[in-house]
């Protein structure tokens, strides 16, 4: 482990950007990648859902147009983290259609199984 650097940084780098400092930087991240991509459009609001590994897909409200990017933390050769959101391409967002569907299955089992609980 060089100057702080090493799975073990990295680790914690990556538990810090998973909280509400990452989510915040998330929102940062695709405004300014909207700002980028649609200049003069006014962003309204975004919406973030925190998929894993300080992964975001974020929903950006941009005066009636909804724009879907994915954020993420990247990492200079340094070692310093600096964020980008980007809109997801072909194979991610077939990715995270898997994703949200296999989270919403377990979701809805649990669901399912407390409702066939007894009462006690």
């Amino acid at each position: 482990m060089e100057n702080g650097t090493g799975a073990a940084h990295g680790a914690n780098i990556l538990r810090e950007m998973a909280g509400a400092s990452a989510r915040a930087a998330a929102r940062r991240a695709a405004r300014k990648s909207v700002e980028h991509l649609r200049p003069g459009l006014k962003v309204r609001g975004i919406s973030t859902f925190y998929l894993e590994d300080s992964i975001f897909l974020v929903s950006v409200d941009a005066g009636g147009d909804l724009i879907a990017l994915i954020a993420r933390p990247y990492f200079d050769d340094d070692g310093s983290p600096y964020w980008r959101a980007d809109p997801p391409s072909q194979g991610e967002a077939a990715l995270l259609g898997f994703f949200w569907y296999a989270k919403k299955t377990a979701r809805n089992a649990v669901i399912e199984e407390q409702a066939n609980q007894p009462d006690r």
